[in-house]
């Protein structure tokens, strides 16, 4: 009986040992498997990391770059005088109001500018049409006229003035009333 018990002993050890040995093969192989997740999972981390980033910068690009281009782009047109020219934006976001408020203030310089230059139309005429009359009284009136500047300095003359300080229309570069030569001539 003591060499069968012998024998259960050595085999119940060798079937110890062969326990120990597959969970010992388990063991490393969980460890590695462990392991192996770990690097997955830091690299699936990272592949996210990544996509959220160029999602972020699409994101941007989209809605906040894309849109300032196109409203610095209006800005320089209507203040090279462009009115005409509108951002399309057509977002109902704040990029939509300040593209609305552009064409708006667009509108209203390009209306300003054309009642504008209709009123310096119409005076243009009015100071024509007043300058003509000047003229005509200048040269018809049976008075001697000088016109000059405020720096004394000869603008006009009418024929009777050329007689009587005996000058003549083309020699008055330069003259000015304060000149001697200015002396009465025909008193």
């Amino acid at each position: 009986m003591e060499a069968i018990r012998t024998e259960l002993l050595k085999a119940i050890a060798l079937k110890d040992k062969a326990v120990l040995q597959v969970s010992d093969d388990l063991g490393i192989r969980i460890s590695d498997t462990i392991l192996n997740s770990a690097k997955v999972t830091a690299l699936l981390s990272l592949a996210v990391a990544i996509s959220i980033t160029v999602v972020t910068l699409i994101f941007i690009d989209n809605n906040i770059r894309n849109p300032l281009k196109v409203i610095l782009t209006t800005i320089e047109l209507i203040r090279q005088g462009n009115l005409s020219e509108a951002a399309i934006l057509n977002r109902d976001d704040e990029w939509g109001a300040i593209e609305k408020a552009l064409s708006t203030m667009a509108s209203d310089l390009s209306r300003t500018h054309a009642e504008l230059e209709m009123r310096v139309e119409e005076r243009t005429f009015k100071l024509s049409k007043n300058e003509r009359k000047l003229q005509s009284l200048l040269h018809t009136i049976h008075a001697g006229i000088v016109v000059y500047s405020t720096e004394m300095t000869i603008i006009d003359i009418n024929t009777t003035a050329q007689n009587i300080f005996g000058i003549q229309k083309d020699k008055l570069s330069d003259n000015n009333m304060i000149n001697p030569a200015w002396a009465l001539t025909n008193e």
